[in-house]
């Protein structure tokens, strides 16, 4: 039997039904955040349209979520992908499709936040460093 492979994206309310489903794999992702996100904040930023959700099924089950946001810097318009959960070879799978998607929405380029381990998978799919985040609290001392 072939694998049915879907992939849907939800922006606005998400039903309860489903955000039990994706929830667990969103809370996977949050644990690596630092605290940036929780899948509580994450659902509100869905319901008020600030982020989009991709969810990947395998044979009706779910296989693979991204969480996105669309940002606009001073010279181009990005897409940021910071939470992504499951069987990464399945988000893979549609890469073409948030091609398209990129493209229709006048986006030029997709950035992807994530640890260093994740980064070194990344580039052997083509990814590249634009360049480094550092971050510093306001606290910390520079020597």
């Amino acid at each position: 039997m072939d694998e049915a492979i879907t992939c849907k994206q939800y922006t606005g309310e998400i039903s309860d039904d489903l955000w039990e489903k994706i929830e667990p794999l969103i809370a996977d992702a949050a644990e690596y955040s630092r605290g940036e996100f929780t899948p509580a904040t994450t659902r509100l930023q869905l319901f008020q349209q600030l982020q989009q959700l991709w969810v990947v099924t395998r044979n009706e089950e779910i296989a693979f979520v991204w969480v996105t946001e669309i940002r606009q810097q001073t010279a181009r318009r990005i897409v940021v992908v910071y939470a992504a959960a499951g069987k990464m070879t399945y988000g893979w799978e549609f890469w073409p499709h948030m091609s398209q998607w990129m493209r229709g929405n006048n986006i030029q380029e997709a950035e992807v936040y994530c640890r260093p381990a994740m980064a070194r998978l990344l580039r052997r799919r083509g990814l590249k460093t634009r360049y480094e985040v550092l971050t510093i609290d306001p606290d910390g001392g520079i020597e």
